[in-house]
């Protein structure tokens, strides 16, 4: 996560927005409109001002010196890369009258039989890099676009009987750099409502940051559920022409029950790292995709983590991904961290900064915290950003929640959240 664009956006704003209270505590005051209109041309003239010095996200990736480094913001120069087709398939976008109504999507009967991931039956070893470009980073003819199948193992010994409704969660781990502390937490119920459902991201797998571990795996072993895993980056190290696959890090979706019909999408608009001399990276940012089975019931979700960098890339991302699960033919979920550093000032504005989340809105999905206040909402507290979102295409969300700053804190870069998802 980490954006310096929005952060330092926010701190321009509040120092020209008349009567702003302060980012820190996301509460809004009545102003005479005069003010206001005089505060809404002062924050669009800084926001042009911005974008224009080409502020772009740090990302608050921290390395260590056996990894990688934090690219300079200053002298970033990220690159765009545009391929021709995304996934074999060709994205357009739907008019209203293409657009199937929520009654005509049948979620009991799904138009493709569940097929159940192939799960390993060998413990993985987190050392042996997953990507096929890993053993030559150099000589992979594209620096995106990797090739990374997904891994996963079923550590569910009886599927629980069906329910109504899920539990379903979304979690940046920051690497899973405190997993210790994370796991204890989720098992000891003291930070939220025992999840059905995980959505994470930020995960590493053999990165000496996090103690060469797999923190997916381990996370679902010492929960007893079953993971799915898909690399975003493998992460270098050295100058071009002598880079050294260090490790991988990505998304992953945990569940009590059955996982199936698994689908990866690597972004077609995408931010290139490679060529970076302190944070190189092959490949990009991913949404890992799955069925849920429930009985004789499915829900497809989503996990996603997009760009930090630019808000051309992020609104791209999720225009994809909106689209791309129009054809779904029921009840789907998608969660994870959004990157979208400006909702919180257009919530407390009502400006429209933020192209990120409402390529879901504006399309008919449903965010699962909107009834909820500014400052219950913020899940980045070290920058008072909401980053992290579910939303659904069907209004089927209840009980939504943010985890306890006081019990989150310490443990990740971002506060995990959740919502109960009916499957009727």
């Amino acid at each position: 996560m980490g954006c310096t664009q929005p952060e330092l956006f926010l701190v321009l704003v509040s120092i020209v927005v008349v009567d702003l209270p302060g980012i820190s505590t996301y509460e809004s005051k009545t102003q005479p409109a005069r003010n206001r209109g005089h505060a809404m041309k002062a924050t669009r003239m800084v926001l042009v001002l911005a974008l224009v010095a080409g502020l772009g996200c740090s990302g608050n990736e921290q390395r260590d010196e056996l990894d990688v480094q934090v690219l300079d913001s200053s002298s970033r120069e990220p690159e765009t890369a545009q391929p021709e087709t995304h996934s074999g398939e060709e994205l357009r976008e739907m008019t209203d009258e293409d657009r199937p109504s929520p009654a005509d999507m049948v979620m009991d009967v799904p138009e493709a039989p569940f097929v159940e991931f192939d799960w390993l039956v060998e413990p993985p070893d987190p050392q042996q890099r997953i990507c096929e470009e890993a053993s030559d980073p150099d000589g992979a003819p594209d620096k995106v676009f990797i090739h990374c199948p997904v891994e996963g193992e079923a550590f569910v010994s009886d599927v629980p009987d069906p329910k109504e409704s899920l539990v379903v969660w979304t979690y940046n781990l920051e690497r899973g750099q405190r997993l210790d502390g994370q796991i204890e937490t989720f098992l000891d119920g003291t930070g939220g409502p025992a999840p059905d459902v995980l959505l994470l991201s930020e995960l590493d797998r053999g990165c000496s940051r996090s103690g060469y571990r797999h923190v997916t795996r381990e996370l679902a072993q010492a929960m007893g559920m079953n993971y799915l895993f898909a690399v975003e980056f493998v992460e270098l190290q050295g100058a071009p022409g002598e880079h050294v696959a260090r490790c991988e890090h990505g998304n992953a979706i945990l569940s009590r029950y059955p996982l199936g019909n698994v689908e990866v999408i690597r972004h077609a608009t995408q931010t290139v790292w490679y060529k970076s001399t302190s944070e190189p990276r092959l490949g990009g940012r991913v949404a890992l995709a799955a069925d849920v089975r429930v009985g004789h019931r499915v829900l497809r979700v989503v996990t996603v983590h997009f760009e930090s960098k630019t808000e051309d890339a992020r609104s791209a991302q999720a225009k994809e991904i909106a689209l791309a699960m129009e054809t779904s033919p029921g009840l789907v979920v998608v969660g994870g961290d959004m990157n979208c550093g400006f909702l919180a000032v257009d919530l407390m504005n009502s400006t429209e900064f933020d192209s990120t989340l409402s390529q879901f809105t504006t399309r008919g999905w449903f965010d699962a915290h909107s009834n909820l206040s500014i400052s219950e909402r913020v899940t980045s507290p070290s920058h008072n950003f909401i980053l992290d979102i579910l939303v659904s295409n069907e209004d089927r969300f209840s009980n939504p929640g943010v985890g306890d700053k006081a019990i989150w804190e310490e443990l990740s870069d971002h506060l995990p959240v959740w919502a109960t998802v009916d499957l009727w």
